[in-house]
């Protein structure tokens, strides 16, 4: 497949390779974008061989399981279960840094059950829409190619090493690793998304939330917006 860098400076159409970017994810290929928080690696969620690569590349534990970022809702209840808060929740922060974990689909003719090799075997996923226009822009363009825009969402980074908020970084880090990397110069944020899950057997939301990953949303700010639609 070849390697391929892409160094965006402000002012760039960058159509042309969002649209390039998501034939290689439905190739089989594994990208580096950026996003609003920090770079990610991303592959189809749906290919084994890619998550398997990804899992090499990263030097990442089996047994640690990636997020996904999908495009829209409607994406995302195609992968998984969500209660009528976390829809709330999902209304006010996305698109945007807040990651939500809940229940995979199980089974069901119109939804998508993933391996749980992409989860490490847990029966939970993590899902985001993210804000950053060029993922975004991925992640819509997969699903017109795929009928499902969801891609694999962990950082671009080896496992245990710091996250990587510059595009230059990427390319020194993974330029002969990686089939496609997109350098938009520095991430906005440069912190990472909060991530968040609910105890699906606890009717209060409340007393559900467990705050996995303290990110950009703080945990104020989701009581706020939990107790705005009790």
């Amino acid at each position: 497949m070849g390697h391929m860098i892409i160094h965006l400076k402000d002012g760039d159409e960058p159509s042309i390779y969002i649209q390039r970017a998501a034939e290689i994810i439905k190739e089989g290929g594994v990208i580096a974008y950026p996003t609003d928080t920090v770079y990610g690696l991303g592959a189809d969620p749906l290919n084994s061989k890619a998550i398997q690569r990804v899992f090499e590349i990263k030097q990442r534990d089996v047994n640690r399981g990636f997020p996904i970022l999908v495009p829209d809702l409607e994406d995302a209840m195609k992968i998984g279960q969500f209660l009528h808060f976390e829809q709330q929740l999902i209304k006010k922060f996305w698109p945007g840094a807040l990651t939500i974990v809940v229940p995979l689909i199980q089974s069901d003719s119109n939804m998508i059950v993933l391996d749980k090799t992409i989860t490490g075997g847990s029966e939970k996923v993590a899902i985001r829409i993210p804000s950053n226009p060029i993922i975004l822009g991925i992640c819509t363009e997969l699903k017109k190619l795929n009928g499902f825009g969801g891609i694999i969402g962990t950082s671009a980074n080896f496992s245990g090493e710091p996250n990587i908020t510059s595009g230059k970084r990427v390319v020194e880090e993974f330029s002969n690793i990686l089939d496609f990397i997109i350098d938009a110069g520095e991430c906005k944020e440069k912190i990472p998304s909060t991530v968040i899950q609910f105890n699906h057997t606890v009717s209060s939301p409340e007393e559900s939330l467990e705050i996995i990953r303290t990110g950009k949303i703080s945990s104020d700010q989701i009581m706020s917006a939990l107790k705005e639609n009790l």
